[in-house]
């Protein structure tokens, strides 16, 4: 009578259990530039945002080209200069 339902139960409220687990909270809105963290490098300015923590934070700055094709197994260089992506 009860052959297949605790076993289908119990796996129902797994998968439930698993989906409200790796679900990821909302971001909320992304921290407005703070004029204070802009830099002047070599490769042009940067401009960075105020953590919750008082320091100065920049994302997304590339500091090397990616290793693929002829790169591959390769000392890194120092021969071009990378844009980061807006």
């Amino acid at each position: 009578m009860f052959g297949r339902l605790p076993f289908r139960i119990l796996t129902a409220s797994a998968v439930a259990l698993l989906a409200v687990g790796c679900a990821q909270p909302s971001a909320g809105p992304a921290p407005a530039e703070d004029a204070a963290s802009r830099r002047l490098l070599p490769a042009g300015p940067v401009v960075g945002r105020a953590s919750g923590e008082g320091a100065h934070v920049w994302h997304g700055i590339p500091f090397a080209a990616p290793p693929t094709g002829a790169l591959r197994w390769r000392a890194t260089g120092s021969g071009s200069v990378r844009i980061a992506p807006s």
